[in-house]
C-alpha cells in the first residue's frame, strides 16, 4: 500500500483502533465519529495524494472507503476502484459498481453505525433502493469524471440507466420481473 512508503505504517489488515493510533502518531486530527475508511482517506490525503505529479492510477481501495463499489475479485478487503491522479489532483474516479443487494445492505448497516457515531457523511439505509436493487439490477459500471456522473448499460436485455440511455428498451429476464411488469407494479 502506498501509505507504508510515505508514512512507514502498513494499513493493510489494520483494525479501526490501530489506524486511529497511527493517525495520532502521525499527528492527524481524528475524532470518534471517523471510521476506518475516513481515517485511511485522511492519511492518504495528507501524505500521499499531493506527491503524484505524473499521471498515476491509484487502484484497489479499501472497502471502507468505497461503500458502493464491488469487492475485489482476488484481494479480500479491497474494492475494484481506481482514481487517476495528475499534478497532485484527482481527475477521475472509476469503479465496478456493487450489484449484490445483500452486500449493499451490509454496507448500509455499517454506514449507519458510522452515522450513529456522528459521521455526517455516512449514508442511510434506503429500503426502497435495496428492494429495487434486489428486483431489477443489471451488470453495470459507474464512473465519475470531474464530479459529473455517467453510467454504462452493458446488457441491452436488462438495462439500468443513469444517463442518456432512456431509448434502450428493458426486457425482464425472469418470471418475477415479468409478473411485476404485467401487474403494473414495475415500469420501464
Amino acid at each position: 500500500m502506498l501509505s507504508k512508503k510515505k508514512t512507514g505504517y502498513d494499513l493493510n489488515n489494520a483494525t479501526e483502533e490501530e489506524i486511529r493510533e497511527i493517525c495520532k502518531k502521525l499527528e492527524l486530527e481524528v475524532d470518534e465519529s471517523m471510521g476506518k475508511g475516513k481515517m485511511i482517506d485522511e492519511i492518504f490525503g495528507e501524505f500521499c495524494e499531493g506527491s503524484f505529479i505524473q499521471p498515476t492510477f491509484i487502484t484497489d481501495y479499501p472497502v471502507e472507503m468505497s461503500p458502493l463499489t464491488k469487492m475485489h475479485r482476488s484481494k479480500p478487503g479491497l474494492t475494484e476502484r481506481f482514481e487517476l491522479m495528475v499534478n497532485g489532483k484527482e481527475l477521475a474516479n472509476a469503479y465496478s459498481e456493487l450489484n449484490d443487494p445483500i452486500d449493499q445492505e451490509e454496507r448500509f448497516v455499517e454506514q449507519m453505525r458510522l452515522a450513529d457515531k456522528g459521521d455526517d457523511e455516512a449514508m442511510i439505509i434506503d429500503k426502497d433502493f435495496l428492494r429495487a436493487f434486489t428486483i431489477w439490477y443489471a451488470s453495470n459500471i459507474g464512473y465519475w469524471y470531474r464530479n459529473r456522473p455517467y453510467g454504462n448499460a452493458h446488457d441491452r436485455t436488462n438495462c439500468y440507466s443513469r444517463s442518456s440511455f432512456s431509448s434502450l428498451k428493458c426486457v425482464p429476464k425472469n418470471k418475477f420481473q415479468k409478473a411485476l411488469l404485467q401487474n403494473g407494479r414495475l415500469s420501464v
